[in-house]
């Protein structure tokens, strides 16, 4: 495989960077701050949720109030009308017993609605103060997290100062090597846990540390100055002296 004294000097130097940032990234997870924000920030979606399902509850019986309203302003009509016409039979007996009837079944009907009315508005009071609860909590979870994030940025923020440095002279390493080798190189970190990189030395592979049998160790020095362990898959150097 092609490659010049200088790319594979980069190379080596790119293998520790990314060495260096997997730890300071691991040491930026294990920070006991995110993993508490984390938590904070589930608690406050299923609290947001749950506030969110309160006020359509509670919408939804404010308009079954409404209808309520609506039907007992109905049999309220009926009643004025009845007693209306209970005045106006002047002795009919069989108008005044019609009209008797009507108005105790408006009245009744009123008496029903009016204990579900009760009822609702009960649920409604209820609904509110639960609302009110949650919107609280949520409140207090909102300063949690933000007393976290400043707790995290303070204790963090060297380690992360410090990522961003490496993110650059990655960048300027991964420059030098040149797209195609890195892109090489990254497929393999990928794939062996960040150790993209291993020497021929003694005819093993430095890593896996696997032998390397004659057939291809011919083949593997015909590659030089870079090629591939045919035992773990990463790229080998392979220097003058094998």
């Amino acid at each position: 495989m092609q490659a010049t004294l200088e790319q594979l000097e980069a190379l080596d130097k790119l293998q520790q960077v990314d060495s260096a940032m997997a730890k300071l990234q691991k040491q930026i997870d294990g920070l006991p701050q995110k993993q508490a924000i984390l938590e904070v920030r589930h608690k406050i979606a299923e609290l947001s949720d749950k506030h969110r399902s309160l006020l359509g509850m509670r919408k939804d019986a404010e308009a079954d109030l409404e209808d309520l309203n609506a039907k007992d302003a109905e049999q309220q009509a009926k009643q004025v009308e009845a007693q209306r016409a209970i005045d106006e039979a002047k002795g009919d007996y069989r108008s005044v017993s019609t009209r008797t009837k009507a108005l105790q079944n408006a009245t009744e009907k009123r008496e029903k609605i009016a204990a579900e009315v009760d009822a609702l508005e009960q649920r409604i009071l209820e609904m509110v103060d639960l609302e009110q609860n949650v919107a609280s909590a949520v409140e207090k979870l909102n300063a949690r997290e933000k007393q976290l994030i400043s707790s995290y940025q303070s204790e963090g923020g060297e380690l992360v100062n410090r990522l961003s440095a490496f993110k650059a002279a990655r960048a300027k390493l991964a420059a030098a090597i040149g797209d195609d080798l890195v892109a090489r190189y990254d497929r393999v970190a990928a794939a062996k846990q960040g150790v993209a990189l291993a020497k021929l030395a003694d005819g093993r592979c430095s890593v896996c540390r696997t032998a390397v049998d004659a057939d291809r160790l011919l083949s593997v020095k015909r590659e030089a100055p870079l090629s591939t362990c045919p035992n773990c898959g990463r790229l080998m150097v392979v220097g003058d002296d094998e």
